[in-house]
């Protein structure tokens, strides 16, 4: 695999930040701070989803609105 590492190096991953308000460690503090500031943060992340009434499990909980979030996200990379 001679040369991966180096366009590996090079590559931009984005991804959204995605949680719900009732997952325990967004009630640690200060979190409810944090995560939505992700995106100016670490330019990996892109914009900070916080699905309200969710858990930890979102994609068990809510479905639909994972599903939604993350076509919208994929969406944005075609623009």
């Amino acid at each position: 695999m001679a040369g991966f590492g180096a366009a590996h190096d090079r590559a931009r991953f984005v991804r959204p930040a995605v949680t719900g308000d009732r997952d325990l460690v967004y009630g640690f503090p200060g979190m409810d701070q944090l995560i939505p500031s992700l995106p100016t943060l670490h330019p990996g992340i892109g914009p900070a989803h916080i699905l309200p009434g969710c858990g930890h499990w979102i994609a068990e909980e809510y479905p639909d609105q994972v599903n939604a979030t993350l076509l919208e996200f994929l969406g944005s990379l075609n623009s």
